[in-house]
């Protein structure tokens, strides 16, 4: 996933969306052309969100300065790794008395 999505979610305030636009390999260029109804089907359902992606992109899109200059930071950067949720599966058994085979 390209960093200037990475950047254009955080500074939105958006970061819970970027697994869905790495999982459908979409980078600043395929932004560009994605509507609102194509935002949705890949898990952005709200209307508002979609709303200020776009208009972000249509911004960033029609000036030459990077995105952290076209856009108002809503929140501090986070890496990428550290903005996406981590799913952790613990395990314990304890029917096993290791002492008592000594």
């Amino acid at each position: 996933m390209s960093s200037s999505i990475i950047d254009l979610l955080q500074e939105l305030g958006l970061s819970q969306y970027l697994g869905n636009f790495d999982s459908n390999d979409i980078d600043l260029e395929t932004l560009k052309s994605l509507s609102s109804e194509e935002l949705r089907e890949i898990g952005i359902d709200s209307l508002g969100h979609r709303k200020k992606i776009l208009q972000a992109v249509s911004n960033f899109a029609a000036s030459p300065s990077p995105i952290s200059q076209t856009l108002a930071p809503t929140q501090p950067s986070l890496s990428y790794k550290a903005a996406v949720p981590k799913k952790i599966f613990f395990s314990y058994g304890h029917d096993h008395d290791v002492t008592s085979r000594i």
